[in-house]
Formats: C-alpha cells, structure tokens, sequence
C-alpha cells in the first residue's frame, strides 16, 4: 500500500512546485500584461459621457453586468402555466436523479476523463485526480451531496483563493468598439496556467 502511494504523493509534490515556478514565471511579464489590459480598459466608453476617469468606468462596468446577473423576477402564474403542458418524468426516475451519489459514481466518472485538462477553476489536471481518486472521492462524495440537500453550490476553495473571471473583449478593437453592449463575454478559468503546465509535462515526455 506504501508502495501504491508514493507516485501519488510524487505527483502531487511536483504539481506544487510546478505552480511556485509558473508563479515567478508570470511575474517577470506581469507588467506587459497590466499594460495590455490598460490600453483595452482605455477603449471602455460610457454612453453619453466619454470623460469619466478610470474609477468611474469600473464602476459602470460593475453595474453593467450586475444588472445583467440578477435575478430575473418570475411570474409564478405564468411559470406554473407553462409547466403544465411539460411532461412529467415518473417518481422511479426523479429518485434515481435524487438519489445519494456514491464514491463508485465518482470514481468511474473521474475515471473517463480526458488528460492534459483542469475542469475548473482550480487548475488542477484530470491526471492529479486520477491519482489522487481514492483520497479525494470521499471528500467529493460529502460536497456533492451537501449540495443535492441544500440545493446550493457553495464556494469551497481548494486553495487561499479561487479564481473565476469574466473576461469582456470587443470582436475588434481596432474598429474602435468601446460600450460594452457591443462587446461579448467568456469565462476563463486559469488558462495560462493551464498551458504553462501542459507544456511542462509534454517537456517532460519529449524532451527531445
């Protein structure tokens, strides 16, 4: 059993380091990066007023998508009336999807994930839960099914800090496309991380 863990915690030790190294790596060009962000935050116009400082525009920006995040309200006579037609799945099958998940689901799940991918917003790879499966499903098992009975995905950082951005970016910013209405949104979730590791273990596998 000793024998079985050691790749585990090997792997898990050169993650860590990997992540200090990536860490210093990105602060050597974390001024070129501060400064690509400035020249595309200078590009934000707010609409009838071209003249607000820099404080200003981020709070506009705020409001914009907080206005777009809130909850909608919703009519419940209308919902109720719409759903009237929908068909119903039978008790068998909603207590077969409420039903409390166990560690074999997850670990079979786990265990038909692609490599060389993170899932999210941790940055860890697929591999690192592969290897990791029997320490980690347990502690997955209680999060998952906390969630199915409060009915609330909490905020559960693997880490200090988890981190989850909304990136807005025009189609062309040459065009000189400033209100954000015109501009779209995607999430990216330690992308550069992601790469940087990625291109570490394919070093490793071809070092030639």
């Amino acid at each position: 059993m000793l024998r079985a863990r050691e790749p585990r915690r090997e792997y898990l030790d050169e993650q860590i380091a990997n992540l200090a190294n990536l860490i210093k790596e990105e602060n050597t060009d974390l001024a070129d990066k501060m400064k690509q962000t400035y020249n595309n935050f200078e590009k934000i116009r707010v609409p009838d007023n071209g003249n607000l400082k820099d404080l200003n525009i981020l709070q506009y920006i705020q409001q914009f998508y907080t206005q777009i995040y809130i909850p909608e309200f919703t009519d419940k006579r209308v919902a109720e009336k719409f759903m009237n037609g929908l068909l119903e799945v039978s008790d068998t099958m909603n207590n077969d999807v409420l039903k409390p998940i166990t560690v074999e689901k997850i670990s079979q799940v786990i265990n038909t994930f692609p490599n060389n991918k993170s899932p999210g917003t941790d940055g860890l790879t697929y591999e690192f839960y592969k290897l990791t499966i029997e320490a980690v499903t347990p502690v997955l098992e209680k999060v998952f099914n906390k969630v199915l009975i409060d009915r609330k995905i909490r905020r559960i950082p693997l880490g200090p800090h988890s981190f989850f951005k909304l990136i807005a970016y025009a189609n062309d910013l040459s065009l000189g496309v400033g209100l954000l209405s015109d501009w779209k949104t995607i999430t990216k979730e330690l992308e550069d991380y992601e790469k940087a590791s990625n291109t570490r273990i394919n070093k490793k596998k071809n070092p030639n």
